[in-house]
């Protein structure tokens, strides 16, 4: 009788909310860094986000083609933390490719982001500001609607006109009648 493979009882294991020791993880972090990778990344979507952290610790030692899959695997998850790690990556890799890739998830993405958007406003790096401002361009501005709309004051509202106009962002200051 042939022995299961170890990658599909390690991701029974954590289907079934077992956890996984160190040496599994790093099992799986040597099989995401091989050149057939795939049957690994599936790993990152039923991974707690503590695991998935572990992982990151890693990334810059995946291959490109690696790293491309797991960016849209990471932006399925709801933590600041991976949001974060997304962030930093897309202001700093050098990569068009990822930059690119991460732009497409982060303007898609249904987390929210605005706070991460007002840190990276207050940036005074000029090619942290071109990328933000590509990056807010691809994103609907009816998302935050209503976000903007409480806030006494929008921050960094000039640069929320540059990208978005002065109509739209009147219109989002403007009184509601009540």
């Amino acid at each position: 009788m042939p022995t299961p493979d170890k990658i599909a009882l390690l991701k029974l294991k954590a289907l079934n909310h077992k956890p996984l020791i160190y040496a599994e993880l790093d099992f799986v972090i040597e099989t995401l860094k091989s050149p057939t990778p795939n049957r690994s990344l599936t790993f990152l979507e039923i991974l707690p986000k503590t695991n998935i952290l572990y992982f990151l610790n890693s990334f810059a030692d995946y291959a490109l083609a690696t790293q491309k899959k797991i960016i849209p695997l990471l932006s399925i998850h709801h933590s600041h933390r991976i949001y974060g790690f997304l962030f930093n990556l897309f202001f700093t890799t050098k990569n068009q490719e990822l930059q690119d890739l991460l732009m497409v998830c982060l303007a898609n993405t249904t987390y929210f982001i605005l706070p991460f958007i007002f840190i990276y406003l207050g940036s005074k790096e000029p090619e942290t500001q071109k990328r933000l401002k590509i990056l807010m361009s691809k994103i609907n501005i009816e998302k935050y609607r209503i976000q903007l709309k409480i806030l006494p004051k929008i921050p960094f509202e000039k640069k929320f006109r540059e990208v978005y106009g002065d109509q739209v962002i009147d219109q989002i200051l403007k009184p509601t009648r009540t």
